[in-house]
């Protein structure tokens, strides 16, 4: 065999993405799974050849939306089965139930009962809402009959923006490969996207926690989704606003009807969704309540009725 016929062999197979009509990227084999990647959905790999972790994720199905996994006997453990592999559990549960192309956005995780990792863990799927965009799953995971943890998990469909861009900037792509908008002058400079004010209730409440914490609640969610719009707005430029979800932890007992700080920050916004996290302070400078609240933002189409789901 000669040279020429060896370097023909060489590149006779490969893997090709076309990224514009004047240009390809042309992927040795051992980068195919950019383009054919392995999925929690598709035929269970072998658990002698799957990596450790990998093996504390696998789940055995028992009929639609119903699984079982257990604990390796090389899984992290103490006294009882580790939250780590709950969550991780019933996440892969939850994602066996939705459409490939749907990754999960944001989970909500209740540890109710300790678990026995000696026997097997029952994940149970419900199905709550299958829409345009967004989706959303109860995990209960069951052991003796008992429900020891709770999962509440929302997938989005992953738009065509998201995946060119992680198609564009896949640290595996050969390094002479670049992004053009990554290269593009710009210049750089910190921006604090934040906002903060002082609120209380008008009038004197009663001393019920209750119904102060009640009024914190309700304060909560004026004006935080909107912060995190603050980069994007311009002139001319109407938005849709939509709350995904929306958590708080109260730490001390509150006065709503005492000036209260709120600190709002957000830290990204993207794929059409802004997230925000938020604090309540007292004139003391303690931390009353943390907040977290993703949303959906996107340009305002008029004369569209209400009643449509956005999702």
């Amino acid at each position: 065999m000669t040279r020429e016929e060896g370097l023909s062999n060489a590149v006779h197979h490969a893997d090709v993405v076309a990224l514009t009509k004047l240009s390809c990227l042309v992927l040795p084999h051992e980068h195919s799974a950019l383009l054919r990647p392995e999925s929690i959905r598709s035929a269970e790999k072998s658990l002698e050849t799957c990596s450790p972790v990998e093996h504390i994720l696998h789940l055995e199905p028992i009929e639609v939306d119903n699984f079982q996994g257990i604990t390796p006997p090389d899984a992290p453990k103490s006294d009882n089965v580790f939250g780590g592999q709950l969550v991780g559990q019933a996440l892969a549960a939850a994602s066996k139930s939705v459409d490939c192309l749907n990754v999960v956005r944001s989970l909500h995780a209740y540890f109710l009962l300790p678990g026995d990792f000696n026997i097997p863990i029952q994940y149970k799927v419900k199905r709550f809402r299958d829409g345009k965009s967004f989706s959303m799953r109860k995990v209960d995971a069951i052991q003796k009959g008992n429900v020891i943890f709770t999962l509440l998990a929302s997938f989005q469909l992953v738009s065509m923006e998201e995946l060119l861009e992680q198609l564009l900037t896949d640290p595996r792509h050969p390094i002479t490969f670049r992004n053009e908008v990554a290269t593009a002058q710009c210049i750089h400079w910190p921006v604090e996207i934040s906002l903060r004010y002082w609120f209380r209730a008008k009038g004197k409440l009663s001393d019920d926690q209750a119904l102060h914490r009640c009024v914190a609640a309700y304060t909560s969610d004026i004006i935080f989704l909107q912060v995190s719009m603050n980069p994007h707005r311009r002139r001319g430029l109407k938005m849709s606003v939509l709350s995904l979800d929306h958590s708080m932890w109260f730490h001390r007992p509150i006065r709503a009807d005492d000036w209260v700080l709120y600190v709002i920050f957000s830290p990204t916004a993207f794929n059409a969704r802004g997230f925000v996290t938020g604090q309540m302070f007292n004139q003391k400078g303690e931390l009353l309540v943390s907040l977290v609240q993703e949303g959906l933002t996107r340009k305002h189409v008029p004369n569209r009725s209400a009643t449509i789901s956005k999702l």
